[in-house]
């Protein structure tokens, strides 16, 4: 049983870059994001398999989910699932090119 989810450097920045960018026009809008994605990762611990499987060539990268933040569908969480834990790698926006975010250095 999945009983929590970690948020990865990189996936505590983004959700705080698309919190200052959504707060510039409306903080409300921003507060609302955030409560979203804490939502969309408390369904993704209880049920880890929403997501859809996309494929990688980095084998780090293997077995990844996406899931939409619900009410922000452009908003897209990656992750990824074992026995005890959800592991979010990033939070990006659609629009983002999410291969060269995940390409390997």
């Amino acid at each position: 049983m999945i009983r929590n989810a970690h948020l990865t450097v990189p996936a505590r920045r983004d959700l705080i870059d698309h919190f200052v960018y959504l707060g510039e026009n409306d903080l409300k809008v921003a507060e609302r994001f955030l409560d979203a994605a804490r939502v969309a990762m408390e369904q993704l611990v209880d049920m880890p398999e929403l997501g859809a499987l996309r494929e990688f060539k980095d084998p780090r990268l293997k077995d990844t989910r996406l899931w939409p933040i619900p009410g922000f569908r452009n908003y897209i969480i990656f992750y990824q699932h074992d026995s005890d834990k959800i592991r979010v790698l990033r939070v990006l926006h659609a629009a983002q090119d999410y291969h060269r975010v995940f390409r390997p250095e």
